[in-house]
């Protein structure tokens, strides 16, 4: 029995296509199904990686560095703990709730990217046939094991202290929108935000509302008083220590309410 024409020719593109996939490795074929997800890597978890780093660098380089194993040493940081570095540093300085800290450990993680890429510059100039003063290449692996080390400890001092000293904590006014009222903002260990006050022109007298403070900003839920909230479940603000109070964006460059803080 003849096929129609038609049928015969997709019968053949799909024989056709079926023995391009067989030939096909495995990382092809999944590769072409779309990206994998990713599993989720706590900031407990990328902690250890980054201590993992300043183990390999404070150990294994040290070693490399003085034998010239240019090739090692590249191949090393193309690799993990080095090569998600970067990555693990921001998930664990987004985790921290205390915004004096976030802004340290910010600028940590400016010195120690700073440092690394030295490193890895004088690292390619070795295999460039261009080999650097060893002084230089002990120099730069020292500068960045220290920044690296500078930076691990402060999250640890972080995670050891039970007292949340929070910039945002206290009592500020809202002449703007609310002149005469209050409102008090607390934070716990958590980083569990909660703002009590009231009694200013066209609020009501008294009132509570929850909040987070995540990465060195603060975000409040200011619907239970009939006003905004945002995609991370509350109204953005931020701390502006130049003027001494929150400056509420809503996750914008504008600025569209100031909070003024009360200092005693």
């Amino acid at each position: 029995m003849k096929l129609h024409a038609c049928r015969r020719d997709a019968i053949l593109q799909v024989a056709s296509l079926a023995s391009c996939v067989a030939i096909l490795p495995v990382q092809a074929v999944v590769g072409a199904v779309g990206p994998q997800p990713t599993s989720y890597r706590s900031p407990n978890m990328c902690l250890q990686s980054i201590k993992e780093t300043l183990t390999i660098s404070s150990s294994r380089f040290t070693l490399l560095t003085k034998s010239k194993n240019y090739p090692q040493i590249k191949e090393t940081l193309a690799q993990p703990p080095f090569s998600t570095l970067r990555k693990d540093i921001l998930t664990v300085i987004n985790d921290e709730i205390d915004a004096k800290r976030f802004e340290d450990l910010n600028q940590r993680c400016d010195r120690v990217k700073a440092s690394l890429e030295q490193f890895d510059k004088l690292i390619n100039g070795g295999l460039r046939n261009s080999p650097p003063e060893q002084i230089q290449l002990e120099d730069s692996i020292a500068t960045f094991i220290t920044e690296l080390r500078g930076f691990i400890e402060v999250v640890e001092k972080s995670k050891n202290n039970s007292v949340v000293e929070s910039v945002f904590s206290g009592s500020y006014t809202d002449p703007i929108n609310h002149p005469g009222g209050t409102r008090m903002i607390s934070v716990d260990s958590d980083g569990v935000v909660s703002v009590d006050g009231g009694g200013g022109r066209g609020e009501p007298l008294n009132f509570s509302l929850p909040g987070r403070v995540v990465g060195g900003k603060l975000y409040v839920d200011f619907r239970p008083k009939g006003g905004p909230t945002g995609p991370n479940g509350g109204f953005e603000g931020d701390f502006d220590l130049a003027k001494g109070g929150i400056r509420w964006t809503g996750g914008g460059e504008q600025e569209l309410n100031f909070w003024p803080k009360i200092y005693q």
